[in-house]
This record gives C-alpha cells, structure tokens and sequence, in this order.
C-alpha cells in the first residue's frame, strides 16, 4: 500500500519509495499515460509534478496494478471504496462480469437443449474471496433427510444419487 505522509517532505519519500519499489512500472506509466520520460527528473520534470502525476495514474495502469498485487489482501480489504487500491479495477471488475454471464447464458441454452445434465460454470474468482468447496454430506445425514434410505447400504445410496433419477432427471 502507499505510504501514508502528510508534509512536503513526506511527499519526497513517497516518491522516492513509489520509485524505488516500482521503478519499471512508474516509467512506463508516466510514459503511456503522460508521454513523459522519468529520466527527465531534476530537469524538466520536478518531484512535485512526478508525485501529482503518479497519484492520479488510472487504477488499471502498471503501478496501481503492481501495488495492488503486492498488497495482502487484509489491507486490501481495509481500502474498500478507494478503487485506486482495490483488489481489481473496474475494468476488471467489468470483464469478468461480462465473463460470468456469458458463460451462464452459454449453460443456459446449453441446459435448455441438452438430454443430459449439464455443470453450472463457475463464476470467476474474485480476489479476496475464498474459494468455496463443496461440503461432503455424511452418509447418516443423507439417511436423516430421507427416511426411504435408513434400510439402504451406503453403496446403494451412492449408486441411487449417482443414477439420473437422483439427480432429478427424468428418464
């Protein structure tokens, strides 16, 4: 995250520290988004001007994306309404909306016109949410739900939820 200084002089040290710890991603954001060279520093381009600059780079520029990949996602949550620190941009965000529902409108029609079940896709993950697995039932609390199993084997349970009419697929 960006270190958090108050006076003219803490604004030097920021610079200084955006610089050192990102030097590649500062000049080619100062280059792409500002057409100017970081070599230019101490000459035509003054601290002042290289901090405002930096500070106001697009949240999907290679600075803001290095320091959001280079920050723990604790702190990270901890910044949630700056979309210069959040974990995606909105471009990203955007993206991979538009991915998701794609790729549900794709299971859709694919469901629609299939004999057969077909696996809902997974949404892409976004970062700071943990991926959910998929709880294992235990077999006597499968035999709880349904009172029709009690007398059954595991074996023929599995093989009951295995077949198309546990999962609820008409034959």
């Amino acid at each position: 995250m960006w270190p958090t200084v108050a006076d003219e002089h803490g604004k030097i040290q920021k610079a200084l520290w955006v610089i050192r710890e990102f030097p590649e991603e500062v000049e080619a954001d100062l280059q792409r988004f500002y057409g100017v060279d970081l070599t230019s520093l101490g000459a035509d381009l003054s601290w002042r001007r290289l901090l405002v600059l930096i500070e106001h780079l697009p949240p999907e520029g290679a600075l803001n994306t290095a320091i959001r990949n280079a920050t723990p996602e604790e702190q990270l949550a901890m910044a949630a309404g700056d979309s210069t620190r959040a974990p995606w941009s909105t471009l990203e965000i955007l993206i991979a909306s538009l991915i998701d529902e794609v790729r549900n409108l794709s299971w859709m029609y694919a469901s629609a016109h299939s004999k057969s079940t077909v696996q809902k896709p997974d949404p892409i993950r976004r970062p700071g949410s943990k991926r959910r697995g998929r709880k294992l039932m235990r077999m006597s609390d499968v035999r709880l739900l349904d009172p029709r199993l009690k007398d059954m084997t595991d074996e023929e349970i599995r093989a009951l939820m295995d077949s198309p009419a546990g999962r609820g697929e008409i034959s």
